[in-house]
């Protein structure tokens, strides 16, 4: 078989999540069309199927009986659960997983990837552009290879191989960058209730924080206290969060290691 079979194939898109939703629209907007959509939630599936002109299902039986491309667009622990089930005839399985190795695939089929952006999303934010966004992937084979090099190709993106070691690394480093990072807008948010501040007056500070990090590297950036080594304002922070001992935990840990950090280089 060649990469122009694998291109006719049927592509079913496996999840109507996040990511999956956004992938689908990438695609449609691409001309890469979609067969159909599977998902528990038949009411997301129906949802995401309007916007990309595809079918829908909430039953995977019904769409795994056919030789077809397959992304697998799901959270992690329930990989395995579908690939036990659409893991026939030999199909194409793709998934878009930064921390779940290539490996789950190898025993359902010879033709298996990974094709993963490397972005949040949400539902909430339509505009993705995919044309900023790095994608990672992994193949079993050349043939798979030129199938998402192709798919690339064809949304705009720039995709750098990575085997799932480096992905799953990746990954770590993306969950302090985001998740941790906006874990800490939201413990602002909640501070910013509780003191009866308005949040609105962080916003230019955290778009600055994000402006200068184009620029910089973030360790060459760092201020407050923690760096400044001022005790007497950590002390007084302290106090403050004394009523909230989680909180206050985070603070001392989160100042320690910035100092461990900066230390090093005096």
């Amino acid at each position: 078989m060649n990469c122009e079979d694998f291109s006719k194939l049927p592509i079913y898109l496996i999840g109507a999540g996040n990511v999956a939703s956004h992938l689908g629209i990438a695609f449609h907007k691409s001309g890469i069309a979609i067969k159909s959509i599977w998902s528990r939630n038949i009411y997301n599936a129906i949802t995401l199927s309007k916007i990309i002109n595809s079918g829908h299902t909430d039953n995977l039986n019904v769409i795994s009986n056919e030789k077809a491309v397959y992304i697998i667009s799901v959270p992690d622990n329930v990989i395995s659960d579908i690939v036990k089930i659409i893991g026939k005839n030999n199909s194409i399985l793709i998934h878009t997983s930064g921390s779940t190795s290539i490996d789950i695939l190898q025993s359902y089929s010879d033709n298996y990837g990974v094709f993963y952006p490397l972005q949040t999303f949400s539902k909430t934010k339509k505009d993705i552009d995919f044309n900023e966004i790095p994608v990672l992937i992994e193949f079993s084979n050349n043939l798979v290879n030129e199938l998402l090099i192709s798919w690339c190709n064809l949304i705009g993106v720039k995709y750098t191989n990575a085997d799932s070691e480096q992905r799953m690394k990746l990954h770590i480093a993306a969950v302090f960058a985001n998740n941790f990072t906006n874990h800490m807008f939201a413990i602002a948010q909640e501070l910013s209730e509780t003191y009866k501040i308005d949040f609105n007056l962080l916003r230019p500070l955290i778009a600055e924080t994000f402006e200068k990090i184009k620029s910089f590297n973030p360790k060459d950036i760092q201020t407050g206290p923690a760096i400044r080594n001022d005790e007497e304002t950590i002390k007084l922070h302290l106090k403050s969060l004394s009523n909230n001992p989680d909180l206050a935990k985070i603070y001392s840990f989160v100042s320690e290691s910035i100092i461990q950090m900066h230390k090093k280089e005096k």
